[in-house]
């Protein structure tokens, strides 16, 4: 049961991998922005591509063995394994906010900001393994998928 719980929560987090990488045209017709502000956008994304795929190799590592300690049935194992994966959802959204920090554009500020704060949410609500099944809820939140959307209009896709 929590395999497949796992596998859910990573492929939301695979699909924002997607969002930051790739072409950068949007298809619109708006005007170009300055150019400062597009070099910007685009080491912004792409600062913000190599944090998902660094926490999301993480991720995947962590949680087989958060499944794999409570298995064991030994609670201190298992603590450790869920603060362990607890600790990598707040790093993952402190990255997500750094890179939010370095963005000119408002609206890849805004999408980041509000990235790193969803997963913060998802950070604070993990206390034990049974928790883990709702990270993936979380990461499905309307707010995490308008994010991912923005995202994906600013950064391209790939």
């Amino acid at each position: 049961m929590r395999r497949p719980l796992a596998a859910a929560a990573l492929a939301v987090l695979v699909a924002t991998v997607s969002a930051c990488g790739g072409d950068s045209d949007s298809g619109g017709t708006t005007a170009a922005p300055p150019a400062d502000t597009a070099a910007n956008t685009a080491q912004v994304c792409a600062g913000a591509e190599k944090v998902v795929e660094d926490s999301t190799k993480k991720f995947a590592a962590e949680i087989t063995k958060t499944l794999t300690a409570a298995a064991t049935g030994d609670k201190s194992v298992t603590d450790t394994a869920v603060a362990e994966v607890k600790e990598l959802f707040t790093v993952w959204a402190d990255g997500i906010r750094g890179q939010a920090g370095k963005a000119l554009d408002p609206e890849l500020k805004t999408a980041l900001t509000t990235m790193s704060e969803q997963l913060d949410k998802v950070a604070s609500n993990v206390k034990s393994v049974d928790d883990l099944q709702n990270a993936d809820k979380l990461l499905d939140s309307p707010e995490f998928k308008a994010a991912d959307q923005k995202l994906t209009e600013l950064c391209g896709s790939s």
